[in-house]
C-alpha cells in the first residue's frame, strides 16, 4: 500500500485550492477517514467538469455531493496531514513543520507540499539557506523511490530566458532543483521532484518538471518538463490534469513514470477534442 503525507497551509488566502487538493491528495491514496467529494452527472447542474467515466473521459453537468464539509473535515484531520499556520513567523513556521516530520515513521511514498512558493523559497519559511533540516527529515522517511510533489507556484524554475515554450531542460539553482540535489547525496539516489516552473493552479499547472535522480550521489543540473510545451500530447496533458473525481491523475500521478503518463495520454484520444 502507497503510504502519502501532506502539508498544507492555514490562515491566509488561497486556501480553498491549498487544503482541498491535499485533502484529495489524500483521499486518492485511501487515507483513513476522508471522503472526498464526488461529482454526480445531473445533479444540482451547475459547472461543467471533466470526469472519468468507465475507461474514458467525458465532459459532465452536475454537482458535488457525498463529501464532508472541508470546514468539518478539518476540526479533525488525519494524521498524515499538517496544517501550519502560515501567520507565524517564518522560524517558528520552519519549527513547526520540522517537528512534525520528526514524529512520522518511514518509508513514505509520496509526500505533496499544497502551498505557495517561488523559485527559491516555499510557504513552510524554508529557502534556499535553510533546506538543509527539510532535507534532513526527507531523507529519513522517504522510501528509495519517493516522489516528493512541490504544488507551488515557480519552484520549478527559474525558467528559461525566453520562457516556458523552451522545452530545454531547466530550473537549475532552484528549491526543487536544490532538494533533489541535497536528497541524492543524502543517499535518496532515485528520488523524484515535481514542480511548477510557473505561476499557476497547485496542481493543474501543466508546465510540471521532474528533478529526478540519476542512481549516484552526483547533483543534476535542473529538470525535464514531464510534457513538453511542444509535443503533441501537450493539449491532452492539460485537460489530464483537470479531471475530477476519485483517484484523479493529477493526484495519482506522483507514483506514475513519465512512460506511463504517457501511455495514459495516448491511450486517450478524447482529451484532445
Amino acid at each position: 500500500m502507497t503510504r502519502v503525507l501532506a502539508i498544507a497551509p492555514q490562515g491566509g488566502n488561497g486556501l480553498h485550492v491549498f487544503r482541498p487538493e491535499a485533502r484529495d491528495f489524500l483521499a486518492t491514496f485511501g487515507v483513513e477517514g476522508i471522503g472526498r467529494r464526488v461529482w454526480v452527472p445531473g445533479a444540482r447542474p451547475n459547472a461543467r467538469r471533466l470526469v472519468q467515466q468507465g475507461d474514458r473521459y467525458v465532459w459532465s453537468r452536475g454537482g458535488w455531493a457525498d463529501g464532508p464539509p472541508l470546514g468539518a473535515w478539518l476540526r479533525q484531520p488525519p494524521s498524515e496531514l499538517f496544517l501550519f499556520d502560515q501567520n507565524l513567523p517564518k522560524p517558528r513556521r520552519r519549527a513547526t513543520v520540522i517537528e512534525w516530520l520528526r514524529a512520522q515513521n518511514g518509508p513514505v511514498d509520496a509526500l505533496e507540499l499544497c502551498m505557495h512558493g517561488g523559485v527559491r523559497w516555499l510557504q513552510t519559511g524554508h529557502d534556499l539557506e535553510t533546506l538543509d533540516e527539510l532535507a534532513d527529515e526527507l531523507a529519513r522517511i522517504l522510501s528509495p523511490h519517493a516522489c516528493v510533489f512541490l504544488a507551488a507556484c515557480w519552484t520549478g524554475g527559474p525558467r528559461a530566458k525566453d520562457g516556458w515554450r523552451n522545452d530545454a531542460p531547466g530550473g537549475d539553482g532552484g528549491i526543487a532543483d536544490v532538494l533533489r540535489d541535497m536528497l541524492v547525496a543524502r543517499g535518496l539516489v532515485w528520488i523524484r521532484i515535481l514542480a511548477h516552473s510557473t505561476r499557476g493552479h497547485a496542481t493543474r499547472n501543466w508546465l510540471l518538471r521532474a528533478m529526478v535522480g540519476g542512481g549516484d550521489r552526483l547533483a543534476g543540473t535542473g529538470g525535464y518538463y514531464v510534457v513538453a510545451p511542444s509535443s503533441p500530447r501537450r493539449r491532452r496533458w492539460q485537460r489530464y490534469l483537470t479531471v475530477e473525481g476519485p483517484a484523479a491523475p493529477r493526484h495519482r500521478m506522483v507514483t506514475l513514470t513519465d512512460e506511463e503518463i504517457h501511455a495514459e495520454l495516448e491511450a486517450h484520444p478524447e482529451l484532445a477534442a
